[in-house]
């Protein structure tokens, strides 16, 4: 059986090279030299610098594509998504997360410079990217809240650090290992690290992280299929 070929689009500091390339061949861009650098002197030689324009590799290259807290920093949001389309094959699957708008919206409220700290150009509106994949004829295999506990540390770290800036991006070398842990209990991401062993913990962490991310979510994960 062929290897599946996947692209990590906008791939930051590879932070997801490792579960990303336990389903195949693995390729990450990113448009930050820095990032790019970093992630190639730690996980090896699967990266490539981009212009953030045209994807560096002809149609249908992918059987995955995999786009994580990427879409709200793209310059041109619609360019991005048809590019995401072209370079992925017939019968492949997409993975998108986007940030939550309650959680974005309020996060704003307690930092008012968040969004330019983090370099968020948009919401990336939820209806708008399922109605843009539904008229290309995809079929939606997954939409759901994730990632709510970190919506709620974030907050508390940015109501105890009014006007300074802080390291809230959890994929972040410089965030603080600790309180990425403790986000990661209640959260379904555990299952990729050394936390999964702790069962007689997230068997009581998950189902609260469950309950907290439909209420306060950071995050919209949604998964498509590409048909014919």
């Amino acid at each position: 059986m062929q290897e599946k070929i996947i692209l990590d689009f906008g791939c930051g500091l590879g932070g997801n090279h490792k579960f990303i390339s336990k389903r195949g061949k693995y390729v990450g861009i990113d448009i930050l030299e820095a990032n790019i650098a970093y992630a190639k002197k730690k996980y090896g030689d699967d990266f490539l610098l981009f212009d953030g324009s045209r994807i560096p590799f002809a149609d249908e290259s992918f059987d995955e594509v995999h786009a994580y807290d990427v879409l709200e920093h793209v310059d041109d949001l619609e360019l991005a998504l048809d590019e995401l389309d072209r370079v992925l094959k017939k019968n492949g699957k997409i993975f998108i997360t986007i940030p939550a708008e309650k959680s974005e919206i309020f996060l704003s409220k307690v930092k008012p410079d968040y969004f330019f700290e983090v370099g968020h150009k948009r919401i990336v509106d939820k209806k708008d990217l399922l109605l843009f994949f539904k008229d290309r004829k995809y079929g939606i295999v997954s939409v759901k809240p994730i990632r709510g506990m970190e919506a709620l540390a974030l907050s508390l770290i940015f109501w105890l650090k009014k006007g300074r800036i802080v390291e809230f991006q959890t994929g972040s070398p410089r965030f603080n290992k600790l309180l990425v842990a403790f986000i990661w209990i209640f959260d379904g991401r555990l299952f990729i690290t050394k936390l999964k062993y702790l069962f007689f913990i997230y068997l009581f962490t998950l189902p609260i992280g469950w309950i907290i991310s439909r209420i306060f979510p950071k995050t919209i994960y949604l998964q498509f299929r590409k048909y014919d």
